[in-house]
Parts: C-alpha cells; structure tokens; sequence
C-alpha cells in the first residue's frame, strides 16, 4: 500500500515512472522473473520454520521464558549481526548465484543443531552454536536474496520492483510459520527439523 504513495527518482533522459498497475505487470512479465520469486518464497522457509518451531521446543523442555528470551533474543540475533557482513563480503568473490547456493547449504547444516536440543542434548554450548548459525544462516540469505532482489529491481521502477519482491518474501515468512506448526504438531520436532 505506501507504494502507491512513492514517485520513483528516474534516471536522466527517461520518463518519470508512478507506481501503477502497468508496473507490476511489465515486472511480472519480465523473463524469469517467477522462477525467482519462487526461489524467494522457498529458499529461507526451511529456516524459518525450525526458527519459528525452536521456541516451542525450548518451552517444552523446560526453559523459561527469560532463557528463551535471552538464548534466541540476545544471542541468536548476535549471531544475525555477523552473517550479514560476511555474506556481503561473500557475494562479490563467489557470484550471485554460487552464493545462494553456499549458503543455502550453510543453512541446512544449522538447522540440524537443531535437531540435538530436540533429542535431549541440551548445554549450553549446542543452544548457543544452534541459535548462532540458525540466526547467522538467515541473515546470510536474506544479505543475498536482497542484493538479487536489487539486480531484478528495474533503474526506473526499482522502489516498486524491490518492494513487490520483499512482499513475496514476507508473504513466504506467513506460510513458513503454518507450515512449521502443522509439521511440528503432526510429525514432532525432530521431524520437522530435518
């Protein structure tokens, strides 16, 4: 909706682009540009899900809610903090598309520490390592997914293209969380962790 709102800076020599109807639609035309909002949609959902199951999980064992605070909070968002840097210090030697696919195996090894506090293996060292790399994994990923969704993002358009993308990307963080309560409820922890 505040897009309707933005007048896009053009570029010189060019005509000045409003958000319309037509915009979206010449972005939803462009070529193969649906097989990357696909990618948008699924490639963080994996650790989205365990992201959003793991609290629950630390719940279940026991844990208060000043520990969950502090270990997911705290700690795990120190972990964010890292990834961001080092996945823009990345990019730029490996490429766009090497890089999704390094961090897209990075992020499916730390959800697996995830897979230890629900087996019972729980000190503080494996939820510290677990919450760190979850968190530090999605930051990695959304460092990249952004800078792709800047690449796809049209000189005159780029507000209105950026922002149709992240839109996508927020509507994949809604499924991601029914989809990790339904799995989690039906298949339990371990499960879904894997």
């Amino acid at each position: 909706i505040p897009i309707w709102l933005h007048k896009e800076q053009t570029q010189p020599n060019t005509n000045e682009e409003k958000p319309s109807f037509k915009t979206i639609i010449q972005f939803c035309r462009r070529k193969g540009i649906w097989t990357w909002l696909i990618v948008l949609v699924i490639y963080t959902l994996g650790a989205r899900m365990a992201s959003f199951m793991f609290q629950p999980l630390l719940v279940d064992r026991g844990f208060s809610l000043a520990d969950i605070g502090l270990l997911t909070g705290v700690i795990g968002f120190s972990g964010s903090m890292l990834g961001a840097p080092i996945a823009g210090w990345l990019i730029t030697p490996l490429g766009r598309k090497k890089s999704l696919i390094v961090i897209g195996i990075f992020q499916a090894i730390a959800i697996a520490f995830y897979i230890l506090p629900g087996l019972n293996i729980i000190n503080q060292a494996v939820l510290y390592l677990a919450c760190i790399s979850v968190q530090m994994s999605l930051a990695m990923a959304y460092t990249t997914e952004y800078t792709v969704m800047m690449d796809k993002s049209g000189l005159n358009t780029a507000g209105t293209d950026f922002t149709l993308q992240a839109s996508f990307l927020s509507f994949s963080s809604i499924i991601s969380g029914a989809i990790a309560g339904f799995l989690a409820e039906a298949l339990g922890y371990i499960a879904l962790f894997v």
